[in-house]
């Protein structure tokens, strides 16, 4: 009678006890941010407790390293600049690529928003959840750029995308939209990554992101055009046209050198200018308008253990010859060319 009775309760407690749902307790995951007052190594272990659920295997120790970044709002405590007795008092190895020297107080970050796009991973379910995900990704700096690439019908840059690859078109019908499975297809085509980031720049005005834009900046790039988000009472979200932001420059690449001589005419030269992306060609485009950026100018790049961090003016201290002004004219004349030119140009 007593092991029938056991096996009873046994049954019943398979039957009542929630199921784990792998997805949804990475998504809980990814959404834990330390809260205002929260110490560092309570946010750690927050971190270490509600990582337990995830099933995320080997990946664990580098995903809570890359949360304490990206979620962390303590100004003392930079993207990339925790510094190496903060690692190790969480119990993790420290990064190669922290540098104790930057802090989000003096740093405005100018991201590549089309690189994060290809570099988000354990995404969540729908469309609005995603558009937190990613602005949770952001530094949590008081000025953030955010700058995408610009979708011009008869571009010269279609032929080049075409052979990248392409997929059908995807239409976003609205915050409750799911995501496509295979996102990464999505992203191929042009279409679909036009209605991302114009839906993005619809949710970031919400209310709901009026808490997290409070005493902040967020300068969004959606073609053409830039506008300016922020909240002055945590309530309300004001978007303001950034109209000398304003560009017909379709790629990412040269919309950042804009983005970051803008930034170097309106701070002090004390400001750090840090511009994240995975392309070489930013880079080069940087060391080669290092001359005309007074501030600190740091170069982000990779991402998890393979992250770097590249002072670009350090580097630009070699001169460049006059071959190589004229590679980087060149580059900069193709990169300008939004349209096919006529057979007569």
């Amino acid at each position: 009678m007593t092991s029938l009775l056991g096996k009873v309760i046994d049954k019943c407690r398979e039957c009542c006890t929630p199921q784990k749902n792998d997805v949804f307790e990475q998504y809980k995951f990814f959404q834990l941010t330390q809260a205002i007052g929260e110490s560092i190594d309570s946010f750690a272990a927050a971190l270490r407790l509600r990582v337990k659920d995830c099933g995320l295997g080997d990946q664990t120790e580098s995903l809570i390293s890359d949360r304490i970044v990206f979620g962390c709002v303590d100004t003392q405590v930079a993207v990339v600049g925790v510094s190496k007795d903060i690692w190790r008092h969480c119990g993790l190895q420290p990064q190669r690529w922290c540098l104790p020297s930057l802090v989000f107080d003096t740093s405005l970050y100018i991201i590549d928003g089309d690189a994060l796009f290809q570099a988000m991973v354990r995404l969540p379910e729908t469309f609005e959840a995603l558009a937190l995900y990613i602005f949770k990704s952001l530094p949590a700096a008081k000025t953030v750029h955010f700058v995408t690439d610009t979708y011009v019908e008869s571009s010269i840059k279609q032929p080049e995308r075409q052979r990248r690859g392409t997929s059908p078109t995807f239409l976003i019908g609205g915050e409750k939209t799911k995501l496509p499975r295979d996102f990464k297809s999505f992203l191929l085509n042009s279409d679909n990554k036009w209605q991302l980031t114009r839906f993005l720049l619809k949710e970031w005005q919400s209310v709901c992101y009026a808490r997290h834009l409070f005493g902040r900046s967020v300068l969004f790039v959606c073609e053409n055009e830039c506008v300016c988000l922020q909240s002055e009472d945590s309530l309300t979200v004001t978007a303001t046209p950034a109209l000398e932001l304003y560009s017909d420059q379709e790629e990412v690449d040269t919309c950042i050198v804009l983005h970051s001589l803008h930034a170097a005419a309106r701070t002090t030269s004390s400001d750090q200018i840090v511009v994240s992306s995975p392309d070489t060609d930013v880079f080069i485009l940087l060391l080669y308008y290092s001359r005309h950026i007074p501030n600190p100018l740091v170069f982000e790049t990779g991402c998890g253990n393979n992250r770097r961090l590249l002072d670009v003016h350090h580097t630009a201290k070699y001169p460049f010859t006059p071959s190589q002004d004229a590679t980087v004219l060149v580059h900069l004349c193709e990169k300008a060319k939004n349209t096919i030119p006529s057979p007569t140009s």
